[in-house]
């Protein structure tokens, strides 16, 4: 058994075998949220821009079906600076050349798409910009914050048989390998 203590950013986990778990800290990485944030206020653009005018066109936003919300976001997106490639912007602006930018860009989907298959599977909650980070010199993505899945400090023992609830996060020793 080991105890999780609460995982601040940017701090990973490392899993180095089936029974313990190192926190540790990982140079260069900042929030999602964190890089748009400072990317559009050095453009003057308002953080909340896109749900701003998507309570514009739909005042009963909430009471929307999902394609309607879908559509009005789509909207709300063709309407604001920028059309939501803030990230990109991003990518692009701390890249040297355009072969970096490539590489980053790549590692970043790669990554993105992998952490959300795992996220997924582990049936990680409370994902949002503040809880990915990215790696800016690799352009890879890293999960955060895993409080809802350990709910700060909890012993978590590793079974042969595995089952994922709302008050435990297991990892099977395939979960570990990726």
């Amino acid at each position: 058994m080991i105890v999780l203590f609460s995982i601040f950013s940017p701090l990973c986990i490392n899993i180095f075998s089936f029974h313990k778990i190192v926190v540790g800290w990982v140079p260069h990485t900042d929030t999602l949220h964190s890089l748009i944030r400072d990317y559009r206020e050095s453009k003057r653009i308002p953080l909340n821009m896109e749900n701003r005018e998507m309570l514009r066109l739909a005042n009963d936003y909430d009471l929307l079906t999902v394609m309607q919300k879908v559509e009005v976001f789509s909207e709300a997106l063709d309407r604001t600076t920028g059309k939501g490639n803030d990230l990109y912007e991003v990518l692009w602006t701390k890249s040297t050349n355009s072969e970096e930018w490539l590489d980053r860009r790549t590692k970043f989907t790669r990554s993105l798409a992998v952490m959300s298959m795992v996220g997924y599977v582990l049936g990680l909650g409370d994902r949002h910009p503040s809880n990915l980070m990215l790696d800016q010199v690799s352009g890879r993505i890293l999960h955060i914050d895993f409080g809802d899945c350990f709910e700060g400090e909890k012993i978590i023992t590793f079974e042969k048989s595995k089952k994922l609830n709302s008050s435990t996060c297991d990892f099977t020793p395939s979960f570990v390998l990726i």
